[in-house]
């Protein structure tokens, strides 16, 4: 089940079928991890991040229920969030090493990499429980799945169109809030709450890309662009 919402069909069953997939794509990684570790939990925390926007959409039709879903991933994520910063810094230095303009430079940059890599390794032997972390995130993923039984969304076509557009509202003013402080305060965190914004935005035009695919995948783009530009 791709990340989207099929206008033409109940958003109940449309909201269940994407989490459901989100969330069995993330105990496969996790538990397969064909690209290491460190890349399983890289990628199980993008599923966690689009199901918390998911559930963010669709908040004030049932808020109990995105309340207690949101605390679970985020619990599931912030116990995994430690090796994956660490992973972070070394995708930064690679892109700062792809713009060395000099050979110190790119020495430089080589040997901070190398540092980097031994500190996330460090970081990981330390944490002996890493894989019962990565264990309880695949038990938190599975009772998700079953609480999605749970979920209650409007039927009629109007109520659920009125909720989405809530929802679409709701995150375009905190884009605008966070792009507001940007421009006055300019301090890091500023600019990583417009980058949270920039994401949920390119989120959300990939969840409801059918009702308008020729311009949400041109304003895709351009998000995308914005949040890897933040990041970096």
């Amino acid at each position: 089940m791709p990340y989207r919402i099929r206008p033409d069909r109940p958003l109940l069953s449309e909201v269940r079928s994407v989490a459901r997939g989100e969330f069995e794509k993330a105990i496969e990684i996790l538990e397969a991890q064909p690209d290491g570790l460190h890349q399983a939990i890289h990628a199980a925390r993008k599923r966690f991040k689009r199901l918390r926007n998911l559930y963010r959409l669709v908040a004030t039709s049932d808020k109990t229920f995105r309340r207690i879903e949101n605390a679970r991933l985020r619990d599931a994520g912030r116990d995994l969030s430690r090796i994956r910063d660490a992973t972070a810094l070394i995708v930064t230095v690679e892109h700062l090493a792809s713009h060395a303009v000099t050979d110190d430079e790119a020495e430089t940059l080589a040997a901070t990499r190398e540092v980097l890599a031994l500190r996330r390794d460090e970081i990981a032997a330390a944490e002996g429980d890493l894989e019962t972390k990565v264990s309880g995130a695949i038990a938190a993923c599975r009772e998700a799945i079953l609480t999605l039984d749970d979920l209650t969304l409007p039927s009629k076509p109007g109520h659920a169109a009125k909720l989405i557009a809530k929802g679409w509202r709701k995150g375009l003013e905190d884009a605008r809030e966070a792009l507001v402080t940007c421009k006055g305060e300019g301090h890091g965190e500023t600019y990583h709450d417009l980058r949270k914004a920039a994401q949920a935005y390119w989120m959300n035009l990939s969840l409801l890309h059918d009702l308008w695919p020729s311009a949400f995948d041109a304003k895709q783009g351009y998000a995308k662009k914005l949040v890897d530009l933040l990041g970096h």
